[in-house]
């Protein structure tokens, strides 16, 4: 059995934002492999945390903007061009022991 850890000293920063959004993080974070690297669709989301899927969007939005989730610009398209689920890198925003971000889209991702 794995299990994940939250930094302590990141407590501070996780307490301030929104409920709902620290939720959809948490079930990217939770879900995600040893590099926070993971793929969740929005019909996931909105079944695993009991919310609305417009709520839903509103909070990765808001975690994408803020820096708590960052998108694999390489996830978008498989070999054939079709559009895929995106992955995500599950970030703490405002701490050193983030990993680094090179793979940060210029157009912003999906939702």
């Amino acid at each position: 059995m794995g299990f994940k850890k939250l930094p302590f000293e990141w407590r501070d920063t996780a307490l301030k934002i929104h409920p709902s959004y620290f939720m959809v993080w948490l079930a990217h974070y939770w879900r995600s492999d040893k590099e926070n690297m993971v793929e969740i669709a929005n019909a996931q989301l909105v079944e695993e945390c009991n919310l609305g899927l417009s709520l839903v969007k509103e909070a990765k939005r808001w975690l994408k903007e803020n820096g708590w989730l960052v998108v694999d610009k390489g996830s978008y398209k498989n070999k054939k061009g079709e559009w895929q689920v995106p992955r995500f890198i599950a970030t703490y925003p405002g701490l050193e022991t983030n990993l680094p971000v090179e793979n940060q889209p210029t157009d912003g991702g999906l939702e």
